[in-house]
């Protein structure tokens, strides 16, 4: 659930995120433990964008069609854009 929203929202404003994940869990959820859980699965997670590896929802972020709009990408410190192969070789 973390991922989805950091996706939608990206990582700007904690408190609200720890708003929207206390309101979908029912219990309290601070911005301290969701920054911390990021932290946690961040290495994860990009490690699987480079890879290029399919996702629950049979995409790969290379392939999903909602890619241009992911924040998920900003927030792992690189734009997918730049893993793509060149087209042509630099010089």
């Amino acid at each position: 659930d973390l991922l989805v929203i950091i996706s939608k929202e990206g990582t700007g404003d904690w408190k609200a995120l720890a708003e929207t994940l206390s309101k979908k869990f029912s219990r309290k959820v601070t911005s301290k433990e969701i920054r911390k859980r990021w932290r946690e699965i961040k290495p994860i997670i990009k490690q699987k964008v480079e890879s290029k590896a399919e996702m629950k929802c049979g995409h790969s972020c290379f392939t999903c069609p909602t890619r241009h709009e992911c924040k998920l990408h900003d927030e792992l410190d690189h734009d997918i854009e730049d893993l793509a192969v060149p087209t042509t070789t630099p010089k």
